[in-house]
């Protein structure tokens, strides 16, 4: 959703309020929803045939870690290290 600040601020604080929690619902029912999508799809290319391949991740992790180190302090890194805590 986009909405200008001048609109923003003419809500009420109820308002806002209840704009911000709508906004934090549908980004968790689209991340549902994104991955119920992508697991169907990917039932569906196996069930067509296709052979799915999952390499080893680690090789290419350690050849970025130094990148990683780099980010460390900045938003990226928070990112990166939010990623490294899911897997």
């Amino acid at each position: 959703m986009v909405i200008s600040q001048h609109i923003f601020s003419h809500l009420s604080e109820q308002e806002q309020h209840w704009l911000k929690l709508a906004m934090t619902d549908a980004v968790q029912k689209q991340k549902t929803l994104w991955l119920e999508a992508e697991n169907y799809a990917l039932a569906e290319m196996k069930k067509s045939g296709l052979n799915v391949h999952y390499p080893d991740k680690k090789p290419f992790m350690d050849a970025v870690a130094h990148l990683h180190d780099a980010y460390k302090g900045s938003i990226v890194g928070q990112y990166l290290m939010r990623i490294k805590a899911k897997q």
